[in-house]
């Protein structure tokens, strides 16, 4: 990420999942949220990282930004969890959501729901339904969902959806993907959904520790670090999830803090203030340029990441249909 001199970051803003449920009983305080020129904002922080105070009922992410997504143009990440999403079940969801927004929407894994009960004395991933022993809660097994995710999302190219009247074929089915994952989680695509305006959502990861960083590798197109890893050293391309206490001062003050300018690079920024406080201040951050506005189509584009490269056929994936005839 190239040095900017004036220290000017951008921001993105992580929101629990009660601060959530306030946007969609308010769709004003989301429109305003956005209207600001955040890069993206998370739903449901609090999900992922241990020091987050549980804050009362929430909403589930991937309902929250399905509902709010006619609400604004600005992207979303939804968080999630293999201790709690399936893969599969995961991709389907945010593939929906990605859709609905007009390829505006990411998912952000972490280890671990810190929200989800472990009713057998072990945190494991993807155990509750009892349908399987489960996995790990370990750097491993994020990663395990990840590849999935990613492979589950590009099984259905778009393009292959040709509606020819003329010969009766309705999808070039030959090009439609199975995708035979094996590790924690088995599945077996395609996934029921095409892939989305951007290609495929954003694979986000939130890495806690260096342990995450090493598993993230390879695989997250955006990484959220802790202000843990941030402060161990510089982490090219990397955003800091940092705590603000908006009552400590301004915003603007808040950015171009020590702490902000020494970050590895942009700053996602959570707080325990209410949305309509949040709001209000970054509204008047923005006012004083304290940030720079982000824009973009897709949430690729807003944030400057490739669309994913296309399958290629080997021994997991292969062609799921025959190719199709024509009737006409």
């Amino acid at each position: 990420m190239s040095e900017n001199p004036e220290q000017r970051r951008r921001l993105a803003v992580a929101l629990t999942g009660a601060q959530v449920l306030d946007a969609v009983q308010t769709p004003e305080l989301w429109r305003r949220l956005h209207d600001t020129g955040v890069a993206y904002v998370v739903i449901g922080i609090d999900r992922l990282v241990d020091d987050a105070a549980w804050d009362g009922p929430g909403i589930d992410g991937s309902i929250a930004a399905t509902y709010l997504a006619d609400d604004t143009t600005g992207a979303t990440l939804i968080t999630a969890a293999a201790h709690r999403d399936h893969p599969y079940n995961l991709a389907r969801r945010v593939a929906s959501s990605d859709h609905l927004s007009g390829g505006r929407t990411g998912v952000l894994l972490g280890r671990r729901d810190v929200l989800a009960p472990d009713d057998r004395g072990e945190a494991r991933a993807w155990s509750g339904a009892r349908l399987t022993d489960g996995g790990p809660l370990a750097p491993a097994t994020t990663r395990n969902a990840a590849e999935a995710l990613r492979a589950l999302w590009l099984s259905w190219p778009a393009d292959t959806i040709v509606a020819d009247r003329e010969t009766g074929i309705y999808a070039l089915s030959d090009r439609i993907l199975q995708v035979s994952h094996t590790g924690v989680f088995a599945s077996a695509g395609p996934l029921t959904v095409p892939t989305t305006a951007q290609g495929a959502p954003v694979l986000a990861w939130y890495a806690a520790d260096a342990a995450d960083l090493a598993a993230a590798e390879g695989v997250a197109e955006l990484l959220i670090i802790s202000d843990a890893l941030a402060a161990a050293g510089e982490i090219a391309d990397a955003w800091t999830l940092s705590t603000v206490d908006l009552d400590a001062g301004s915003l603007t003050e808040l950015v171009l803090s020590e702490t902000v300018r020494e970050a590895a690079g942009d700053v996602v920024i959570r707080t325990t203030a209410p949305l309509a406080r949040i709001v209000e201040t970054l509204e008047q951050a923005r006012r004083q340029d304290a940030f720079p506005a982000v824009t973009g189509t897709t949430l690729r584009e807003r944030l400057g990441i490739d669309a994913p490269l296309a399958l290629e056929i080997s021994d997991d994936i292969v062609p799921a249909f025959a190719a199709a005839r024509a009737t006409r």
